[in-house]
């Protein structure tokens, strides 16, 4: 600010916090599997196609690894269909090694 003289004492940082920022299902993860894998006549709750219901938080947690799998080897989505993008993968794999918080 104008007027003000600048001090040279250093700031203290704030106590790093062991709490790790959650990844939320539902804001977060579902919104991606939605749009990616739970299209209709694929991984829908009705389709469910090789067993995988992805609009649904148990079915997403019960499928998640072979998705990341799938998703990293390229082999989903579909070419049809748009890829996942990184920052949307990152979070799939954040949110898998928290332990698949709802």
């Amino acid at each position: 600010r104008s007027g003000e003289e600048a001090t040279d004492e250093p700031t203290t940082p704030a106590p790093p916090s062991d709490e790790k920022p959650s990844v939320s299902f539902g804001k977060e993860i579902q919104p991606i599997l939605l749009n990616s894998c739970a299209i209709n006549g694929c991984h829908d709750a009705q389709t469910a196609l090789v067993g995988y219901d992805f609009e649904s938080y148990n079915g997403s947690v019960d499928g998640i690894a072979d998705a990341i799998a799938a998703i990293e080897d390229n082999s989903m989505p579909p070419s049809a269909f748009p890829r996942v993008a990184a920052k949307d993968l990152a979070a799939i794999k954040s949110w898998a090694a928290a332990g698949t918080p709802p």
